[in-house]
């Protein structure tokens, strides 16, 4: 276990980073919703994204150091970081789509101004968005870099 934690590059940490940011800006997603009458149906997809795209992340990573390098792994693993972008991104969409209501009666209109419960539900939704778009680019960030260390060249190859 130790020497797959050592194996691990910053491009992998950034990665991981990206997918903790994306399970931050779930719980605040969840948080959002809690106010009384303004839940959103996505939040299923929502949770199952997230949580999706930080197994992939974390799965891609692992791989990885574990496996080393291949084209094979590599070319797995740069889908499992791509596809750990596109579920956030779906989940970014589900938030848009869910809190749209709620953003455009409290930021656009004065129909729910001042009433605590809604600008709640908008603001600190808007916040979660905010973290999604953030963990969307740390995870983009760490897919152009390397996600483990290239392992040395053993002593045996170097002397001949």
């Amino acid at each position: 276990m130790k020497d797959l934690i050592k194996k691990i590059s910053i491009g992998g940490y950034i990665a991981i980073a990206g997918g903790v940011l994306g399970l931050v800006a779930m719980i605040i997603a969840l948080v959002s919703c809690s106010p009384e009458g303004f839940a959103i149906v996505q939040i299923p997809m929502i949770i199952i994204f997230s949580l999706l795209a930080l197994i992939l992340l974390v799965g891609a990573v692992v791989l990885s150091a574990w496996k080393g390098d291949g084209l094979l792994w590599n070319v797995l693993t740069t889908v499992m970081v791509l596809g750990a972008v596109v579920l956030l991104t779906f989940t970014l969409f589900n938030m848009i789509d869910g809190k749209q209501d709620v953003l455009g009666t409290v930021m656009f209109s004065d129909l729910e101004k001042g009433f605590a419960p809604a600008e709640f539900a908008c603001y600190v939704g808007f916040a979660s968005m905010i973290v999604y778009l953030v963990s969307i680019v740390v995870t983009l960030v760490g897919s152009f870099l390397r996600l483990a260390k290239k392992e040395a060249p053993a002593a045996n190859e170097a002397a001949a």
